[in-house]
């Protein structure tokens, strides 16, 4: 949306940017965190570069040109001077300028040959955990909580060609008075899929049920010897994020009457549930017929901790569409003894795309973290869902 400053001035605003400045929270912002990257910084150079064809007044606001990493709200300065000091000087006094919440600035200039320097700058805050507003804190009691066990929301052939049923609980709040509905994270447990329930997150869905979401926690096909071979291991991660899909299918089917919103469900989860959430986010449905062919399958947004996509990378089929991903990962993984920079290749290959990937590393060894309250990304996770999944409301 067009600015009417001298030097020219376009003001990008992400999804949670409606929130008036005196009232957005103090605590510490959640930001991006892959190490070494310069995406804001190489982004801006890459669009100052192009205003020597287009001039100040021809870059053509585009929300989408940050979007490699996740933002609450993006503003972007475009300027013209004999310096850079001229310029600075037609942007001196903005109140979007002289905001002093802003977490990341970057300033890209050029030199182009009608002998005046032409600069952007990019102003970036980055989303809190306060962004989540009512979704925040617990604000319902255990006893308001409505608890849906053991629910088919598919039938496949397991790893011997024999049909099993495909299960999931629901954590469901009251019925809130917004029409639009509620939003949903389905928490998917882990177990190198061989092995694991969906009941190993039940205390963590109804932590999350009692801020306002629904919650399914499902499960999927296993294999017991997936451990046995790479082969078995993608054979199994194939099938189980095909159930992982048919569970958002069976939930987006149901969104009236379950009153939740189909478009704002994110997949979180850890270990083997974390490469699945990735593969609901980032790769193609598996078997797009079935019952429920008509429904999309795709998700939000989702988190990982403990997996990645780095190994099927050549086969995958990543494109800007894609929901995007908060990945976690520590210093080196006990599970795989990956280092963090082996996650990161996930990371680069979605951006690349043109998509969202954050990259959140812990110090030191351990595979996993929580996906409830009680985990030290907690506020990360409800930050960046906060932006995707729009809880600014």
């Amino acid at each position: 949306m067009p600015r009417a400053l001298a030097a020219g001035v376009v003001v990008l605003l992400a999804a949670c940017a409606s929130a008036q400045a005196a009232d957005r929270p103090t605590a510490p912002p959640i930001g991006p965190d892959l190490p070494g990257s310069e995406t804001l910084a190489a982004t801006a150079a890459d669009r100052a570069a192009t205003l020597c064809d287009t001039g100040a007044d021809g870059l053509v606001p585009d929300p989408t040109a940050y979007r490699q990493e996740t933002w609450a709200e993006v503003v972007e300065l475009v300027g013209r001077g004999a310096d850079l000091d001229e310029v600075r000087s037609g942007w001196r006094g903005d109140a979007v300028v002289e905001q002093e919440d802003w977490d990341r600035t970057e300033v890209a200039t050029v030199a182009c040959p009608d002998g005046d320097l032409y600069a952007v700058q990019v102003l970036a805050r980055a989303p809190r955990a306060g962004d989540a507003r009512t979704h925040r804190r617990p604000r319902l009691p255990e006893s308001a909580i409505e608890h849906r066990e053991d629910l088919r929301y598919g039938t496949a052939p397991d790893v011997a060609g024999r049909p099993v049923a495909l299960l999931l609980d629901l954590f469901l709040p009251p019925p809130a008075a917004d029409p639009s509905g509620r939003p949903t994270v389905i928490l998917v447990h882990g177990g190198g899929f061989a092995a694991g329930s969906r009941t190993q997150h039940a205390d963590d869905a109804m932590a999350w049920a009692r801020r306002g979401f629904v919650v399914a926690t499902i499960d999927y096909r296993i294999d017991p010897d997936a451990g046995a071979s790479v082969s078995a291991h993608r054979a199994a991660s194939y099938a189980a994020t095909d159930d992982g899909m048919e569970a958002v299918r069976w939930l987006r089917a149901r969104a009236g009457s379950l009153g939740i919103d189909p478009d704002r469900i994110a997949a979180l989860g850890a270990s083997a549930g974390g490469e699945i959430a990735l593969g609901m986010a980032l790769l193609e449905d598996p078997t797009p017929d079935g019952p429920l062919e008509d429904v999309p399958p795709e998700v939000a947004a989702a988190f990982s901790t403990g997996a990645y996509l780095t190994p099927v990378l050549g086969a995958a089929s990543l494109d800007a569409d894609d929901a995007p991903v908060l990945l976690h990962h520590f210093e080196t993984d006990t599970a795989s003894g990956r280092p963090w920079t082996y996650a990161a290749a996930t990371c680069e290959a979605v951006r690349s795309a043109g998509g969202t990937c954050d990259l959140a590393i812990s110090t030191g060894t351990d595979h996993t973290v929580g996906l409830g309250p009680d985990s030290p990304e907690f506020d990360r996770i409800l930050a960046f869902l906060a932006v995707h999944l729009r809880l600014d409301g």
